[in-house]
């Protein structure tokens, strides 16, 4: 069976978006799951198709029955391309791979998700963040804040070092879309004429008060109403360094886990 790198005709169709040639050349026997060796990030056709926004060709291999979420060497899906090309393909190929089931919310290994790269997307076309949004998050506790989430969003490290001792099982829960380690990745972040920041942390107390919940039990992959983590938060909205080093080692055994 040929694979991705055999037939350029394979590639040459997606760019094309010619939905029949893609038909007749996978009926010869081209596996259109088949991610590409010759290419360093691992592109599977889907993925190429989302990023071209060929909608023929999307529809094409989802008709082969290729795999929706198939993630790159980055742990990207075709969904994530989509999103991040729409500004010149539009929502059609955003729409067509949400119907087949692609996450929304799924997480690569920056941290990102659909949902973040459209709500940073300088050129989103209208609708793009609606099309996303749907009711698939963590959901909210409102009943009860604890004292995790009040440490984390005013309190000092000592305050939270204590809260995390006191409630360790609320640190991965929400309020109001937001994760106790969420709000401390918020607080580190730099002032912005569109950004206040009223309780700023210092980076050392942001990089031990992040080690705390992590080592707690807090996930720096598990995804915000917006669509971030706090890992994607961390990196799209420059937090220091240090804190992005750790949300990284932190994303990065998650994901071994996960894979175990």
């Amino acid at each position: 069976m040929s694979t991705a790198t055999d037939s350029s005709a394979f590639w040459d169709a997606i760019i094309a978006d010619d939905s029949q040639a893609i038909a007749r050349i996978a009926a010869e026997g081209f596996e259109g799951s088949s991610a590409s060796r010759a290419h360093t990030d691992a592109l599977t056709p889907l993925h190429f198709a989302a990023q071209h926004g060929a909608v023929h060709a999307i529809r094409a291999l989802l008709d082969l029955g290729v795999k929706v979420d198939a993630p790159d060497r980055w742990g990207t899906t075709p969904l994530q391309l989509a999103v991040a090309n729409s500004g010149g393909g539009g929502l059609d190929p955003v729409n067509l791979l949400l119907d087949a089931g692609a996450d929304p919310y799924s997480v690569n290994d920056l941290g990102a998700t659909p949902l973040s790269y459209a709500r940073i997307l300088a050129d989103a076309p209208a609708g793009l963040i609606i099309v996303l949004q749907q009711d698939r998050m963590l959901k909210s506790d409102e009943s009860d804040a604890s004292v995790v989430f009040e440490a984390a969003s005013r309190g000092s490290l000592i305050d939270m070092q204590s809260a995390i001792r006191a409630d360790p099982g609320a640190l991965n829960s929400a309020v109001a879309g937001e994760t106790p380690l969420r709000l401390l990745v918020r607080r580190s972040l730099p002032v912005r004429p569109n950004r206040s920041n009223p309780h700023p942390l210092a980076v050392e107390d942001a990089v031990a008060g992040a080690k705390g919940m992590l080592s707690a039990g807090a996930k720096a992959r598990l995804v915000g109403a917006d669509g971030f983590t706090a890992q994607g938060l961390a990196r799209a909205f420059l937090a220091p360094k240090p804190l992005i080093k750790v949300l990284d080692r932190a994303a990065k055994e998650e994901r071994g886990r996960r894979n175990q």
